[in-house]
C-alpha cells in the first residue's frame, strides 16, 4: 500500500498490538459516544434501583447493543424498531407457552426453533440486530417457566421483560436526539479530521513521529466509516450560463440532489424546459 509522501508502509512488527492501538485510540465522536452511554447506565440503575424493575443486568446490556448507532437517524430508527422487534418477542414468549407451558418436551424444540431462526436471519437480513433482539428475548423469557410460577407470575415476568428492554432503548434514543450528531455533522467531523491530521504531518518537523502516526492511524482506517454518510454531506451544485443564446456546458450530468443554477447572461429572459 503506497503510503506518506511516496513510500511504502510496512506491517509493524506486532500488528496485534498496532492493531488494539487503532481500536483504542479515543477520538472526540467515541469520547462522546463513551460519555454517554456512562450518563444513560448510570439513569438505568437509578431508574432500576428505584422503581425496582428486575434485570439490571439485561437493561445496561441493551445500551451496548444500542452502541451501534453513531448518529441520531441510525439511533432513532433503531430504537422504533427495538420496540417492535421486543413486542414482537413478548408475543411469540405468551404463544410458546400457551401452546407448551407443561411440555417440556415441546418448549425445548419450540424455544429452538425460534432462537435459531432469529439469529440466523440476524446475518443475513438488512433488519439483523432486530432478529437478534427477538432471538434474545425469547431466549430469556423462556427460560422464565423453569422456575415453576403460576401462569399469572409467568406472565407477569413477560411483561417485565418488554420493560427492562424497551425503556433502556427510550433512553438512549432520547439522550441521542438532544446530544447526538446528525450523519450531515459526522461526514465533516470525519472528513475534517483527516484534512487536519495531513495538515499537521506537513507542517511538523520531519520525521514527527506524532503526526506521522495520527495520519498513518487514519490512512489504515480509510474511509469505511464516512462511507455511510457520505450522501449526507454537503449537497452537490453546478451552475448552467446562458450567453449569445448558448448554453455552457451544452450537456450536464449531475447526480440526485445536485443543486443546478441558471446564470443568464443575455439580455432578453429565456426559458428553461
Amino acid at each position: 500500500m503506497t503510503g506518506l509522501a511516496g513510500s511504502t508502509w510496512t506491517s509493524p512488527r506486532w500488528p496485534t498490538l498496532r492493531f488494539l492501538e487503532d481500536e483504542l485510540t479515543v477520538s472526540p465522536t467515541r469520547w462522546s459516544r463513551m460519555v454517554r452511554m456512562t450518563v444513560v447506565v448510570m439513569l438505568i440503575t437509578i431508574v432500576s434501583q428505584a422503581l425496582r424493575v428486575p434485570n439490571l443486568g439485561v437493561s445496561a446490556f441493551i445500551v451496548l447493543f444500542m452502541a451501534s448507532a453513531t448518529d441520531v437517524v441510525t439511533s432513532v430508527r433503531l430504537g422504533v424498531g427495538a420496540m417492535l422487534a421486543v413486542t414482537v418477542a413478548v408475543i411469540l414468549v405468551l404463544l410458546c407457552y400457551s401452546l407448551a407451558l407443561g411440555e417440556p418436551a415441546l418448549r425445548v424444540p419450540l424455544m429452538a426453533f425460534v432462537v435459531f431462526g432469529a439469529m440466523y436471519l440476524t446475518p443475513l437480513s438488512p433488519a439483523g440486530p432486530l432478529f437478534w433482539i427477538i432471538g434474545f428475548v425469547c431466549a430469556y423469557g423462556l427460560t422464565f417457566g423453569d422456575v415453576g410460577a403460576s401462569p399469572e407470575k409467568l406472565t407477569r415476568s413477560i411483561l417485565w421483560a418488554w420493560v427492562f428492554v424497551a425503556y433502556p432503548v427510550a433512553l438512549i434514543v432520547l439522550t441521542d436526539v438532544v446530544f447526538g450528531k446528525r450523519p450531515e455533522t459526522l461526514f465533516r467531523d470525519g472528513v475534517a479530521e483527516r484534512l487536519e491530521a495531513a495538515a499537521a504531518y506537513l507542517a511538523a518537523p520531519s520525521g514527527d513521529p506524532a503526526a506521522r502516526r495520527r495520519v498513518e492511524r487514519l490512512e489504515r482506517g480509510g474511509t469505511v466509516g464516512l462511507a455511510a454518510y457520505a450522501k449526507a454531506g454537503p449537497p452537490s451544485t453546478a451552475t448552467v450560463r446562458i450567453a449569445n443564446f448558448t448554453f455552457a456546458p451544452q450537456t450536464l450530468t449531475v447526480p440526485v440532489g445536485t443543486t443546478v443554477t441558471w446564470e443568464n447572461d443575455d439580455d432578453i429572459p429565456h426559458v428553461v424546459a
